[in-house]
This record gives C-alpha cells, sequence and structure tokens, in this order.
C-alpha cells in the first residue's frame, strides 16, 4: 500500500470512531424513490471528493491502488454512484469504510463491491461504534430510544455486511467502538452473548420475577469474567437491568 493512502486511511478510521461513537439504534430504509437523485461530485482538498447524493455524504481517496470510500449511500444508487467514480479513477475500489449501520450510509456496499469483479483483494471495513464493544457489555441507551431488541438487531446487520476471513481474503475487520479490531467472528460471538442474557432475562419475566429477582439470579455470571472489568462502564447489573426494562417497558 502507497504511504499516503496507508495515511489517509488511518487517519479516516480515527475519525469514523469519533463519529460513531455513540450509536445504538438501527432503522430500516424506506421506501424511496431514487429516480430524480443527482449525484454530486465536490472536490475537497487534493486527492479527496465528497459525493452527495439521498444518503449520507461519501468520502473519496484516490490514488494509484484504487479508490478508499467512505460509506455508499443507497443500493440502488450504486451505478450511478460508480459512474462517477470512474470519472475520477478506473481503479478498483480498494477499500469501503462504513461510519454506520444505517441503509444510507451502508445500502450500496453490496452493489458496488460486485461492480468491481476484477478486483479479488478488495476487502472492507466496518465501524460499529458501541453497538460492538469486545470486552464490554452493550450501553443500551433507553432514554433515547435503545432497546435491547435494537441492538441484537444492529448486530445481526453488521454480521449481514461482514466476510468471514477464510472466504474472501482477510475478510471484513470491524472497529468497535472501544477495544481491540474484530472480525466477524467476534462479532457472532457478542451477539450470541446478547441474546442469551436476552432470553434468560425474558424467561424469569414470564415467572413473575422482579428486577431486583432477575438481578439476584445473576444471568450474567458465565459472561462476566470477559465482559467485565476494573474500569468497565457498564456493570453487569446495568446491562441486566437495561435489558429488563427493554422487554418490560418498565
Amino acid at each position: 500500500m502507497q504511504p499516503a493512502l496507508s495515511a489517509c486511511l488511518n487517519l479516516i478510521l480515527i475519525l469514523v470512531l469519533v463519529a460513531v461513537g455513540t450509536s445504538s439504534i438501527l432503522t430500516g430504509q424506506s421506501a424511496q424513490n431514487f429516480d430524480n437523485v443527482q449525484i454530486k461530485v465536490l472536490p475537497v482538498q487534493g486527492n479527496v471528493y465528497m459525493v452527495a447524493g439521498a444518503g449520507g455524504n461519501i468520502t473519496l481517496q484516490v490514488g494509484k491502488e484504487g479508490v478508499l470510500m467512505v460509506d455508499t449511500e443507497y443500493g440502488p444508487l450504486a451505478p450511478r454512484i460508480m459512474a462517477e467514480v470512474r470519472k475520477l479513477s478506473k481503479g478498483p475500489i480498494r477499500y469501503i469504510i462504513n461510519t454506520d449501520v444505517h441503509p444510507d450510509h451502508v445500502g450500496g456496499n453490496a452493489a458496488l463491491a460486485n461492480l468491481t469483479p476484477e478486483d479479488p483483494a478488495t476487502s472492507d471495513v466496518i465501524s460499529a461504534g458501541d453497538i460492538f464493544t469486545p470486552g464490554a457489555y452493550p450501553f443500551i441507551d433507553l432514554e433515547r430510544g435503545g432497546s435491547v431488541e435494537g441492538e441484537i438487531a444492529a448486530l445481526n446487520h453488521i454480521l449481514a455486511l461482514t466476510v468471514p476471513g477464510h472466504t474472501q481474503d482477510a475478510g471484513t475487520y470491524v472497529v468497535p467502538g472501544h477495544g481491540r479490531i474484530c472480525d466477524e467472528a467476534d462479532v457472532v460471538e457478542y451477539r450470541d452473548m446478547v441474546v442469551i442474557v436476552r432470553d434468560r432475562v425474558r424467561e424469569m419475566i414470564k415467572k413473575g420475577m422482579s428486577l431486583e429477582q432477575v438481578k439476584a439470579a445473576r444471568l450474567t455470571r458465565d459472561y462476566d469474567t470477559e465482559y467485565i472489568s476494573s474500569n468497565s462502564f457498564v456493570t453487569a447489573d446495568r446491562f441486566v437491568e437495561s435489558v429488563y426494562k427493554s422487554l418490560t417497558g418498565k
């Protein structure tokens, strides 16, 4: 990789982490007519461009090795977006970095990747924000509309975008809100943990157990050694309480 492209990738990864650090709610793509959407390309500085359309802005960094793309807009716009990219570079899209899991940021991932089949080395990076925090229980922001079901849906959406390492080069890298760089398998393990705890809490709710009784049952005890540390922001009790309140609405 060229030093300039590598430096730009590192910088963008840092900016992405800041941009999505508080993202916690997944929303579905609404029905929308894209026929009249205009794709505009604006030069930013040097070989960096902004592409504006119907969804989130796309950032492009064009180099001799190809194109680095931050976000991809909606899927139906992919052919027109690629047409604009081709005006700037005939090279492959080397990297796709997502700053959000919503469809106006990630909807074009697969379509744009398929439009560059001549480049088998293309891989992507997903920045998950605090939806995914390996080594720590998730913060479910109930006050702002977050829920355990939304957390699980968001994790499943991330998994729908990832490519396992054994099927394509190094696969998809996932940058969490906090902690180490991960891959698809790490997200699967984390999603399964949230689902299992959700199911355990739900069963106790069905039995008429109060919040204090559910906490006392220590439903996360087999996970605490992995997701609790001396500086944990979300304790086991806090995680269980957020799941309980999310399921009961109390």
